[in-house]
């Protein structure tokens, strides 16, 4: 543009922000920031924040705080959701001492937390398997006069179910309708989770039962549960939970068909598996790679290697790109002469 005589200005240096983040590019990231501080480029908290955003998520959240730095010593005044982008940022990465901070930091400019900014915190002692940290920071709240917000909330159902600690979960769901907050998707949706992922299935169902009464989509619940009855190889209730859900008026996504694919081919059942393939298609579904990558293991396992090697040419003619699954199960199957 220079070169032109033209000058980047805040419309354009967005787009390019845009733009990096989606490629999740933190150089090209670091390397508008420097250009937009050189050339004096007016920076407000809806192009400020993208450009944060997209560092912290690629982990570059100290090189993100030093942008902030720098531009606030040019006049940048940040707003609370820029800080709570750092303080998120930090948190990923693991640095709850340097999250918190940037709370103080936030708090030295005239500015409070909110319920965004502790969730951050929350989710990251939830990830840790820390709840009594996650419990003192929503004392803080408390506290502080923050009210907890159905984030804050599912957050913590998400921790104690990962803990295993179920009671623990309806308590808190007990408690946000106590206050007058309605459980949502992610709410539900976070229990089934971990009901699934500890094999409580039929304590999933109860709960699936229970949301059927209120106006909360369900396909992703029912996805999880039927997923949890194919990994423990228990076809007959998972093709029982796929027929309810289809007689309940919810429609199976992809999602669903890859969960059932992938469960009839590691149980041997490699052509029913095909044929359900095949029917999808009909329905106006496309395979994915899930999708091969589950034939292609399925047929290998019972020692069509050909077979594998067949699929494995379909799904490129379809241009749906091989992953390293792919390659892995076809080369551990050739090599032990399955073909």
């Amino acid at each position: 543009m220079k070169k032109y005589g033209l000058v980047p200005d805040g419309f354009t240096c967005s787009s390019l922000i845009e733009g990096f983040s989606r490629l999740g590019d933190p150089d090209g990231l670091l390397a508008v920031s420097e250009v937009m501080v050189k050339e004096g480029v007016q920076l407000d908290a809806y192009t400020c924040c993208p450009l944060l955003k997209g560092l912290c998520r690629e982990g570059k959240v100290m090189e993100a705080e030093e942008i902030l730095n720098k531009l606030m010593g040019k006049g940048f005044v940040p707003t609370r959701v820029v800080y709570n982008t750092i303080v998120d940022g930090y948190c990923r990465v693991g640095d709850v001492k340097k999250a918190r901070s940037m709370i103080v930091q936030l708090e030295s400019v005239g500015l409070n937390p909110d319920c965004v900014t502790f969730n951050s915190l929350i989710n990251r002692f939830c990830e840790l398997k820390q709840m009594k940290e996650a419990e003192e920071l929503v004392k803080e709240m408390e506290g502080r006069g923050i009210f907890l917000s159905v984030e804050n909330y599912n957050t913590l159902i998400g921790g104690y179910g990962r803990n295993e600690q179920f009671e623990r979960c309806f308590q808190i769901l007990e408690e946000m309708q106590e206050k007058g907050l309605k459980p949502n998707e992610v709410t539900y949706g976070s229990l089934i989770n971990w009901f699934c992922k500890k094999g409580k299935l039929i304590e999933a169902e109860l709960l699936l039962s229970d949301v059927a009464s209120r106006e909360i989509p369900r396909v992703q619940m029912y996805n999880m549960i039927i997923d949890g009855y194919c990994k423990v190889n228990n076809l007959i209730d998972a093709f029982r939970l796929f027929n309810e859900m289809k007689t309940d008026g919810v429609f199976p996504t992809l999602v669903t068909y890859n969960s059932l694919i992938n469960g009839l081919c590691k149980v041997g059942n490699v052509l029913e598996a095909e044929e359900l393939v095949n029917s999808i298609e009909g329905k106006g579904f496309s395979p994915d790679v899930i999708t091969y990558n589950s034939l292609i293991y399925g047929y290998c396992q019972v020692g069509n290697a050909q077979k594998g090697l067949e699929l494995y040419q379909k799904m490129k003619s379809r241009s749906v790109k091989p992953t390293l699954v792919t390659y892995h199960t076809l080369i551990n199957s050739v090599s032990i002469g399955s073909v």
